[in-house]
């Protein structure tokens, strides 16, 4: 049995700040982990914005593929639109972004976050049509395949590379099935998730959990507060790897629970790749 994400939304979000160049320009990113509206009103009222697909591989671009920034999955400002029995769209402007309360509220009750026929036909004017039966894209045709150009933009080229240096060769994107779209009334929005490292770097537009606490990733141009860069940052995976080299296995699960214990976080088990469901050890799990 894995264990059950936790959330406190009472709680104070740890955020870590870090400067990057997406492209010519010089950017601030803020990563914090709670449900989407509440840190989206926090961080709107900073100056920060929801971060882009295409700033995000900009970002990850400029750390590098093996710091905290590629090995952390996010909430992006783009969004998955459905339409019954006409197809799913890649939006570069979720209307979610807008009316993220409403839409937590939704997933939350269990409904999705619907919008009229009208509202889709405009939104879809800036968008991509993502075929139901592309389930990944070839790194070696990103400049070629319409969705990776529309969503990485000037990226585009660099981030092929990236993904190849890093062993990746294939972009997976998670949508919905064209059965459960057609049987919709309305059309529907699905924020995109931007995966990490560890999971390929794919694209969710499946998910449905607002509500849930996960890692929000927002940019700005105009802030000039305290930068959080850290030269050495270890993910519980490689804490416990370091462990068994030094022939210490079996201290890994006190060792990362005081880690948790000592943080000013809320324990949340969406945070990380491991979680202690059994007696028998670590299960992964990861979204």
């Amino acid at each position: 049995m894995i264990a059950k994400r936790t959330h406190n939304r009472y709680a104070k979000p740890r955020v870590f700040y870090t400067t990057f160049r997406a492209s010519t320009r010089k950017l601030t990113s803020a990563i914090a982990f709670g449900e989407l509206c509440d840190l989206v009103k926090k961080f709107s009222r900073r100056g920060f914005r929801l971060i882009s697909i295409q700033e995000n591989a900009w970002l990850r671009i400029f750390k590098g593929k093996y710091a905290p920034e590629s090995w952390t999955g996010n909430f992006l400002r783009e969004g998955f639109l459905y339409i019954p029995d006409n197809g799913v769209f890649l939006v570069k402007h979720s209307p979610i972004n807008y009316q993220v309360v409403n839409a937590t509220v939704a997933n939350r009750l269990g409904y999705e976050y619907q919008i009229t026929f009208d509202e889709a036909a405009k939104i879809a004017k800036n968008s991509v049509k993502i075929p139901y039966d592309l389930k990944e894209i070839p790194v070696a045709k990103f400049q070629t395949n319409p969705v990776s150009r529309f969503a990485f933009g000037n990226a585009i080229k660099a981030y092929a590379d990236f993904l190849l240096e890093a062993d990746i060769d294939k972009l997976p994107l998670w949508i919905l099935p064209k059965g459960l779209v057609d049987a919709q009334s309305q059309p529907f929005v699905r924020q995109a998730i931007f995966r990490c490292m560890d999971n390929w770097s794919g694209l969710i537009g499946s998910d449905a959990d607002l509500h849930e606490s996960y890692g929000v990733r927002f940019v700005s141009s105009s802030y000039k507060g305290k930068i959080d860069d850290v030269d050495e940052v270890y993910s519980a995976t490689e804490i416990v790897q370091g462990l068994r080299v030094a022939s210490l296995s079996g201290l890994e699960i006190p060792i990362l629970r005081a880690l948790r214990q000592s943080s000013s976080l809320p324990i949340d088990y969406s945070r990380d790749p491991f979680t202690w469901g059994t007696k028998r050890g670590f299960k992964k799990i990861c979204r």
